[in-house]
C-alpha cells in the first residue's frame, strides 16, 4: 500500500513538472505546454531538496545544469555576472536540509558538497539512467566525486544500491557488456543513451571510477558486485607490481583502488603480498579478515574457515581476536564443535597448517605486530601442550625468563698470528695515538640464537700476571637466516652488549656470528714517538699453559604472568555508537592492564510498544552480550512552533520543518495539526527516502489534523526521520458593499506535530 501511495504521488508530481529530452551531448528542457516549467536558477537548490526523489528528467536536468554552472563561473558564460564572486552568491534560496533544518544556499556550493549527497542519492536510485546521463554530460565531475569518494559515503551507497543486482556491470574487465567501460560500444541492453566510448580499461575509463566507489564500500557489496571487482584484480595487481607509484592502483593515485588490491587473492599471492598485509594491520580501510577470506577462496579452501567467510571477514584491522583473545587451549574438535568458541582453530591453522595456511603464516611472520602476537599464542600453546613438536624452545624460554645463561664458551684460546696492535692502551682502551708492539689471541663462533634471548653479552678472560697492556675488542653480525635481514652489525669495538627487538627475541631463525681479539702488549710502548718502557711480558701463550677464554651469555626476556598463562580479560566498558549500528567492548586484563577493543557491528534489535532493545553478542570472545534500551517516550511527544525550523506561522504561504535531532527513535505514528486552507507534509529518513507524504485541505482557514501510521515500518527505515510542512492560507475579501471580490492571503500556522510511541 505504501509503495502504491508513493507511486501515485510521483505521478501527480510529474504532471506539474516538465519532462526534458536528453539528446546529443547536452541536456535541454522542452516545454510541452505553456503551464509546464523549469525552475529558475535561484530555486535550483530548493527544487532539488523537494524533488530529488522524483523519477524526473527535470530533476536530472537541474543537477547537471547546477554542476556545469557552478564550476564554470567565468566571463562569457550566460549565467555569469562580475558583481558576484560565485554562482551561489548570485543564485540562492532557502531549502530544507537533509537533517530537517531550514537553511539558505547563499555562498554554499552544491557540487562536491557532502551536505547534498542525500539528495543526490535519491536521484541516482530513483533514476537509473541518471548515472549514464551524468557521465555523458559532466564526466569530469563524476570522476572527481569518485576520486574523493571517502568524503561522499552516501553518494557511494547510491551507486552500490543502483548496481546491487549487477546493473551496468556486465562481465567486468574489458567485457563488451560492461557499460561503465564501453559506453556506446557496449552490447548490454542497459546501456541506454550512453555517448562515451572505450575499448579497454585505462586509468581514465569510468569502470575505474566505479571501482573507486566499490573500494570505499567493499564490505557492503553484493556477490555480483564482488565478482565484478575480482575481474580487475589480476590486471591492477600486476600493474602495481610492475609500475609501483605510477600504477593505476597506487596509493598516491587512489587509496580506494589500493584497498581493493590489498585485500585481493591476487595481492595475497603477489610479490607485494607482505606490503599489502602490513598495510591492513592497523588500517580500518582494509579488513585483514578480507585478506584471509579472499586468500582461502583463491586456494579453494574456504571450507577450512570453520566459522564461515562472513565471520572471519569481520576481523577488521588487526589479528588481536585471533591470537591474543584466544586462550591457546585448542579444545575444538571439528568444524561443528569449536569448544569454548574462540579463534583457537584459526590461530592453530595459521601456526601449523600447510598450503594456504603456510602462505598466510609467512605474511604473519613478516609483520612485527602479528609475529609477536603469534609467538605469544605459541608460548601459551606449548605450555599447555609440552609434548607438541617444537615446543621445547618456547618452554625453555619461559622457564629461563629473566635469567642469564651461557650460550657459548671457549676456554682454550692460544696465540694467533696477530703480532702487533696500534691504538690499544694498557687495559684495552682504544686510542689511535697509542702504539704497542705485541700479539693478540683471537676466537670466533657462529650459532643459532635460542628463542627468547633478548640481550647478548660478549666477554673474554685471561690469567693474571705482572705487567699491563691487556685488552679486548669484539665484532659481530646478527641476521635472520630466513630472510637475510641484518639485525645488528659491528666491526671491532670495545662494546660487548647487544639488545634485540621483541620481534627478534622470539624468532627461531636468528643467527649470531661473533668474535673477540685479546691483546697483549710487550716490549716498548710509544705515544707520539715518546717511548715508555716496561709494559710487561706476553700472556696467554701455549708455552706457559695460560690460556684465554671467550664467552657469550644470553639474557632471556622476562616473561610476565600473562604470557605464561594467558591474559585474564574482563569487560571494562561498553560504548554504543550514536545510531546503535555498532557497539565497542573494552576488554582489560586484570593482571597486567593490557586493553583492547572488540567491535560488534552485527546488531540485532527488538521493538516493543515503549522501547527498542539493541543487542551486541560479541561472538567468539568471552565478552558477555550487551543490550541497550532506547525508550520511545511516555506515549507521545508534542512539538510546537518553537521547536520547528523555518516559518511555522505567517501570512499567505510558508514552509517549516521538524529536524531529525528532535525526534526520538521508533515512532509508531505521527499527528500533524495546522491552521491553513492547504497543508502538505513529507516525512523522510536519513537517506532522503520519503516515508510518507500527502495533502489535506479545507475551503476555509480552520484547524486540520492528519494522522500518519508508521507502525508497519522497520526501525532502521525510520532512522533519522524529519518532517517538512508547507502551508497555504487564503480567505475571502469583500468590498464596502459587502460583496465578495476574491481571495487574499490569510494567516497560517502549525499547531503541533505529535509523535506517538
Amino acid at each position: 500500500m505504501k509503495k502504491m501511495v508513493r507511486n501515485i504521488i510521483n505521478t501527480l508530481l510529474s504532471l506539474v513538472i516538465v519532462f526534458s529530452a536528453l539528446f546529443g551531448t547536452s541536456i535541454t528542457a522542452r516545454a510541452e505546454e505553456t503551464k509546464q516549467f523549469i525552475p529558475f536558477r535561484s530555486d535550483y537548490v530548493n527544487y532539488l531538496s523537494k524533488y530529488s526523489y522524483s523519477k524526473s528528467d527535470v530533476t536530472q536536468y537541474v543537477w547537471l545544469k547546477l554542476f556545469k554552472e557552478e564550476l564554470n563561473w567565468t566571463p562569457g558564460m550566460p549565467w555569469y555576472h562580475p558583481q558576484f564572486a560565485s554562482w551561489s552568491n548570485r543564485y540562492y534560496s532557502n531549502y530544507v536540509s537533509s537533517n530537517g533544518t531550514t537553511e539558505s544556499s547563499q555562498n554554499k556550493q552544491v557540487t562536491y558538497n557532502p551536505e547534498f549527497d542525500t539528495f543526490l542519492y535519491q536521484t541516482v536510485i530513483n533514476n537509473p539512467e541518471f548515472v549514464v546521463n551524468w557521465i555523458n554530460e559532466n564526466p569530469a565531475v563524476f570522476t572527481q566525486y569518485t576520486k574523493t569518494i571517502k568524503d561522499h559515503p552516501v553518494f557511494a551507497k547510491s551507486v552500490v544500491d543502483l548496481t546491487a543486482e549487477g546493473k551496468y556491470l556486465g562481465g567486468g574487465f574489458n567485457s563488451p557488456t560492461n557499460v561503465f567501460l564501453m559506453g556506446i560500444n557496449s552490447t548490454s541492453d542497459d546501456k541506454l543513451n550512453a555517448k562515451w566510448s572505450a575499448t579497454c580499461t585505462t586509468a581514465s575509463t569510468h569502470d575505474i571510477d566505479v571501482l573507486r566507489i566499490y573500494g570505499n564500500q567493499y564490505s557492503k557489496l553484493n556477490p555480483p558486485q564482488k565478482d565484478w571487482v575480482r575481474t580487475y584484480m589480476k590486471w591492477m595487481v600486476n600493474d602495481y607490481v610492475d609500475h609501483g607509484a605510477a600504477a593505476v592502483a597506487a596509493r598516491n593515485n587512489s587509496v580506494e583502488l589500493y584497498n581493493l588490491i590489498a585485500a585481493s587473492y591476487e595481492g595475497f599471492v603477489s610479490a607485494k603480498a607482505q606490503e599489502f598485509f602490513n598495510y591492513a594491520i592497523g588500517n580500518n580501510d582494509v579488513h585483514v579478515g578480507d585478506i584471509i577470506v579472499n586468500g582461502a577462496e583463491g586456494y579453494n579452501v574456504s571450507n577450512q574457515l570453520w566459522t564461515g567467510d562472513e565471520d572471519v571477514a569481520q576481523n577488521n584491522n588487526d589479528m588481536y581476536l585471533i591470537f591474543m583473545v584466544s586462550d591457546a587451549d585448542c579444545d575444538y574438535k571439528s568444524a561443528t564443535d569449536l569448544g569454548d568458541n574462540d579463534y583457537d582453530w584459526l590461530a592453530y591453522n595459521i601456526c601449523f597448517g600447510g598450503g594456504y595456511w603456510a602462505r598466510l603464516r609467512t605474511l604473519v611472520s613478516g609483520n612485527g605486530t602479528t609475529y609477536e602476537q603469534m609467538q605469544d599464542w605459541l608460548m601459551r600453546y606449548y605450555l599447555k601442550h609440552p609434548n607438541a613438536s617444537g615446543g621445547w624452545s618456547i618452554n625453555n624460554a619461559v622457564a629461563r625468563a629473566g635469567q642469564t645463561h651461557n650460550i657459548y664458551h671457549d676456554g682454550n684460546i692460544n696465540v694467533s698470528a696477530c703480532n702487533s696492535k696500534a691504538g690499544v692502551r694498557p687495559g684495552g682502551h682504544v686510542d689511535a695515538s697509542f702504539w704497542c708492539s705485541g700479539h693478540c689471541d683471537e676466537a670466533s663462533t657462529v650459532f643459532n640464537k635460542p628463542v627468547g634471548v633478548g640481550r647478548i653479552n660478549l666477554s673474554s678472560g685471561y690469567p693474571g700476571g705482572a705487567g699491563g697492556g691487556q685488552g679486548s675488542t669484539y665484532r659481530w653480525r646478527i641476521y635472520d637466516s630466513k630472510t637475510g635481514r641484518v639485525i645488528s652489525e659491528s666491526g671491532w669495538t670495545e662494546n660487548s652488549s647487544i639488545v634485540l627487538s621483541s620481534r627478534d627475541t622470539w624468532s627461531s631463525t636468528i643467527v649470531v656470528d661473533c668474535g673477540v681479539k685479546i691483546y697483549h702488549g710487550h716490549g716498548n710502548q710509544r705515544t707520539s714517538y715518546s717511548e715508555h718502557v716496561g709494559s710487561g711480558e706476553c700472556y696467554g701463550t701455549s708455552n706457559n699453559g695460560r690460556h684465554n677464554s671467550f664467552d657469550v651469555n644470553g639474557t632471556y626476556a622476562d616473561v610476565k604472568r600473562c604470557i605464561r598463562y594467558g591474559h585474564s580479560f574482563a569487560v571494562s566498558d561498553y560504548n554504543w555508537n550514536a545510531d546503535h549500528t555498532s557497539c565497542t567492548c573494552v576488554m582489560r586484563c586484570v593482571n597486567c592492564g593490557t586493553a583492547h577493543n572488540i567491535i560488534d557491528d552485527s546488531i540485532t534489535s527488538t521493538s516493543y510498544a515503549d522501547r527498542i532493545e539493541y543487542t551486541a553478542d560479541f561472538a567468539h570472545t568471552n565478552a558477555a552480550p550487551k543490550t541497550d534500551t532506547v525508550l520511545k517516550g511516555s506515549g507521545e511527544i508534542t512539538f510546537t512552533g518553537a521547536d520547528l525550523s523555518g516559518s511555522a506561522s505567517g501570512v499567505g504561504k510558508g514552509s517549516c520543518s521538524l529536524p531529525a535531532s528532535k525526534i526520538t527513535k521508533g515512532p509508531k505514528g505521527v499527528t500533524i495539526s495546522a491552521n491553513a486552507t492547504k497543508t502538505s507534509y513529507t516525512i523522510l529518513n536519513r537517506y532522503g527516502e520519503i516515508i510518507d507524504s500527502g495533502i489535506f485541505s479545507s475551503n476555509a482557514i480552520d484547524t486540520q489534523t492528519k494522522f500518519i501510521d508508521l507502525s508497519y515500518y522497520y526501525d532502521n527505515q525510520l532512522e533519522g526521520l524529519y518532517v517538512i510542512i508547507n502551508m497555504e492560507a487564503e480567505k475571502p475579501t469583500y468590498n464596502s458593499k459587502d460583496v465578495y471580490v476574491g481571495q487574499v492571503p490569510g494567516d497560517y500556522r502549525v499547531n503541533y506535530i505529535k509523535f506517538h510511541y
